[in-house]
């Protein structure tokens, strides 16, 4: 399965329409520099999309044609989706026929949701939110007009008290259980990298900062946090926000597949917290474009909220948190399926071994449904190992499936640079690895918080999807304004 990333559906085009045919429609957005969702989505395809990579879009599929480098299906195409590799993007827009009564209109719209409800299930695509232009305006500037119409209208709550916002979300996994993770809303201090106070471990991409810096200084707010982590070698985090969660909360709500409670904490018990949420450097575990343009913005900000912009939002949780959870996420290859003993005759030896599943750092699942588990031949020279960056990353699952296993050591079998797919699903993944169009699929262990830790102190970055903490940290609960803040 070839894909990772799924953009945002939308309404736009219905909801601020002007009058017309949909063809003069089509012709306008073809035609003309016309601000709205189509633009928005050119816009991030061309940004982060490779030259080639396949693309399904519902609707608005003629000008993604005239614009971009990309395999296009769906929309008013007639392109057959049989035996189709699975698309690398996917865009899910309402979408119309120029005679919705006409012949063959239900059956085209039964095939699309045929179509998503068989390929886009939970894990396998991750979720793009792109800024949506409406009719007066560009979409930043659309951002605020909301933002301000919810605080007219009362939606917001705004809270004048300094205050900790304590969030405790309890969620289900894969395999039946069920954990609770307990963090904290602050604003915490923007400091550069270099200055080792906050840590990353993923590369970041300018398309996505460029984004976020023009919708903060558009609402002049943090929208969304940084989920950050806390060594807490005292111990004082952890138990302080155990007992801010004692007692009845402040707010509740289900969302994103979990249930979150929330508790507000003032005065010194939220100085406390903050405190030794501070009291080490920490690690950012989600939100890496986020920091980075805070940074940013904190140096250019307007005197209006230069004194806001020196801190952001961020969501901290102890690293002795018992709900704390890193989970794998697994690969697809896509290709024709490969013979367990040609891969395996190419693996085993030199740089991998067999090993018990429970001591294996990956696990091939091949098309017939037999499983090879590999651990690291501990014999193996690490001079030799083909691109290793450092002993860091032998033993790194991510780095030893991505990089060594399917870019380098089976590269003759699924060719030089896979499109790698994605999901969180054990299940999923074994059941992609029977797929059309699909070479084997990898099931990887997932990632240490040790190891999180190691790479981040020595300044170096993991491999795509190296890391899933789960359960996501909810957008919504709170929202920092950057004006009058001190």
């Amino acid at each position: 399965m070839p894909a990772d990333l799924l953009l945002r559906r939308d309404r736009a085009d219905l909801l601020h329409a002007t009058a017309g045919s949909p063809l003069l429609k089509y012709a306008g957005e073809v035609t003309h520099d016309v601000g709205g969702p189509i633009k928005a989505i050119v816009a991030h395809l061309e940004a982060e999309a490779r030259p080639g990579e396949r693309v399904f879009i519902t609707y608005g599929d003629l000008p993604l044609r005239f614009y971009t480098a990309l395999e296009i299906r769906g929309g008013q195409g007639c392109q057959s989706l049989a035996d189709w590799p699975l698309p690398d993007w996917v865009v899910v827009r309402y979408f119309f026929r120029f005679r919705s009564s006409g012949p063959g209109a239900r059956e085209d719209a039964e095939r699309t949701l045929r179509f998503l409800r068989a390929e886009i299930r939970p894990g396998r695509y991750r979720r793009v939110d792109l800024p949506v232009a409406d009719r007066r305006g560009d979409p930043y500037a659309h951002a605020a007009r909301l933002l301000a119409d919810w605080r007219a209208r009362g939606i917001l709550h705004r809270d004048h008290a300094a205050s900790a916002y304590v969030l405790r979300t309890t969620s289900r996994f894969e395999d039946g259980s069920l954990r609770a993770r307990t963090g904290v809303f602050l604003a915490v201090a923007v400091e550069s990298f270099a200055g080792g106070r906050v840590k990353p471990h993923e590369k970041t991409h300018m398309g996505p900062k460029e984004d976020r810096r023009r919708l903060t200084h558009a609402t002049a707010c943090n929208l969304s946090p940084v989920f950050l982590l806390a060594p807490d070698s005292s111990g004082d985090l952890e138990r302080l926000l155990v007992e801010a969660a004692d007692g009845a909360s402040w707010a509740a709500a289900e969302a994103i597949g979990a249930s979150h409670e929330v508790w507000v904490v003032s005065g010194e018990r939220a100085a406390a917290i903050a405190r030794a949420a501070g009291a080490e450097p920490v690690y950012i575990a989600d939100g890496h474009h986020r920091y980075e343009t805070s940074v940013v913005v904190r140096d250019e900000a307007p005197a209006a909220w230069a004194e806001g912009a020196r801190r952001t939002l961020a969501h901290v949780v102890s690293f002795k948190d018992p709900g704390l959870e890193i989970l794998p996420t697994h690969r697809i290859v896509p290709g024709a399926a490969v013979a367990r003993e040609r891969l395996l005759e190419l693996a085993v030896g030199r740089f991998f071994e067999p090993a018990a599943s429970r001591e294996a750092v990956i696990t091939v699942v091949f098309a017939d449904g037999s499983e090879a588990a590999l651990a690291c031949n501990p014999e193996a020279e690490l001079d030799h190992v083909p691109g290793l960056p450092g002993p860091w990353a032998w033993g790194l699952p991510s780095w030893m499936c991505d990089e060594l296993l399917v870019r380098r050591l089976a590269a003759p079998l699924v060719g030089e640079a896979p499109s790698l797919g994605y999901t969180a699903s054990a299940v999923e993944a074994r059941a992609a690895a029977g797929e059309a169009g699909v070479a084997f699929a990898v099931l990887l262990r997932p990632t240490e918080l040790s190891e999180v830790k190691l790479i981040s102190d020595l300044g170096q970055v993991m491999p795509p999807k190296s890391t899933y903490f789960a359960p996501k940290v909810p957008t919504g609960v709170v929202l920092r304004p950057l004006e009058g803040e001190s």
